[in-house]
């Protein structure tokens, strides 16, 4: 399969991968306070962790954020298949290797943020790398990241990213509280995770890449992953659980991974139209979003505007419209220091056309 992207064509591919799967879900369990539409499992679990346990999976977040791929470079897409066998692939795993797929990681994510391209992250000291994760929050923050990493944090991925031994101990803890937390489901979500991706390879999608993503995740392509997209030849759907009408993607060299939700794949339906009602759909599910898309059809406002109207803090404001954005449904646009939201109505009239096609269906 190939997508026409800009001025190239990309081949894409969709493969089930234990590692995304497994590791995903620590990303979703430690961002569940700034999202909403995941998985109710993903909200009970997180609640009931220990702080230990959340610090661990803060952590791990944090360098999957900071250091595109990382854990991808390490265990690779679909050689194990079994929690055990990536015991054995970490335990395997040199030191000098773990340090030079976390530096990797860090190489590509400036690359993505578009962050001047002479930095060698592999020779800079403690303080030049302390500047290098500040710089790279700071491009996060003017791309709208729902939440801002503090000083300390910045300092935890420091210390990990200058000890291979930290790292590889993190990893480990990770692995065992996360096949914990989901034994007793592993084998059904790998079947939907299997079944998800003999459905995608049965289809035919457009070979424009805009078009193509938006009926193999139901949502719009952001303009988060167009820079890496320029940069890479291949990309790799891997279907994962619990994500909901959220993505996560990391670039390794000259491919895209991206993780999506498996369960917009089912063939009972015309999943095209499913996939693309998901986001907007969940999106909706919410008083104050109701209330936030009834404000904006009255006109365009600003956070301030419809946190006030709505009667929630600017915070919660912005976690609301950042997914009603997400979805399609509003679109932002920035001005000096605020964001300007307004109902797309091209959207609407799609969403809209698609609930008839689904009540005939």
């Amino acid at each position: 399969m190939e997508f026409v992207s800009y001025r190239k064509p990309v081949t894409y591919s969709f493969t089930v991968s234990l590692p995304a799967y497994l590791f995903t879900i620590p990303i979703l369990l430690e961002a569940t306070s700034d999202l909403e539409g995941t998985d109710e499992w993903i909200a009970i679990t997180s609640s009931a962790l220990s702080s230990n346990q959340m610090q661990d999976l803060r952590n791990f977040s944090l360098l999957s954020l900071y250091c595109a791929g990382f854990w991808r470079e390490i265990f690779g897409g679909t050689n194990q298949s079994s929690v055990d066998d990536l015991v054995k692939t970490l335990d395997k795993t040199s030191d000098s290797v773990l340090w030079n797929a976390l530096r990797s990681g860090l190489a590509d994510r400036i690359a993505d943020l578009s962050i001047r391209d002479n930095i060698d992250v592999r020779s800079v000291d403690s303080s030049e790398l302390t500047t290098v994760l500040g710089m790279v929050r700071k491009q996060r923050v003017l791309r709208g990241a729902i939440k801002r990493e503090s000083d300390t944090d910045i300092d935890n991925i420091r210390n990990l990213l200058e000890s291979a031994a930290l790292v590889r101990d993190l990893l480990s803890r990770v692995m065992r509280m996360t096949s914990t937390l989901i034994s007793d489901r592993i084998e059904s979500d790998l079947n939907i995770i299997r079944q998800a991706v003999a459905n995608h390879q049965r289809r035919s999608y457009p070979s424009q890449m805009s078009s193509a993503f938006e009926e193999i995740t139901g949502r719009h392509l952001p303009e988060a992953i167009e820079q890496p997209l320029s940069m890479v030849d291949r990309v790799v759907f891997t279907p994962v659980r619990y994500i909901g009408p959220y993505f996560l993607y990391s670039r390794i060299g000259s491919t895209l991974y991206i993780a999506i939700e498996a369960h917009t794949s089912s063939p009972q339906v015309d999943q095209r139209v499913i996939a693309a009602l998901y986001p907007p759909m969940k999106a909706l599910a919410d008083a104050n979003r109701l209330q936030m898309v009834n404000l904006l059809a009255l006109g365009e406002m600003n956070v301030s505007e419809i946190a006030q109207a709505v009667g929630v803090s600017h915070s919660t404001a912005s976690r609301h419209l950042s997914l009603l954005a997400a979805s399609g449904l509003v679109s932002v646009r920035r001005e000096v220091n605020s964001k300007i939201y307004e109902l797309d109505r091209k959207r609407w009239i799609e969403m809209i056309g698609r609930i008839e096609r689904v009540s005939r269906v």
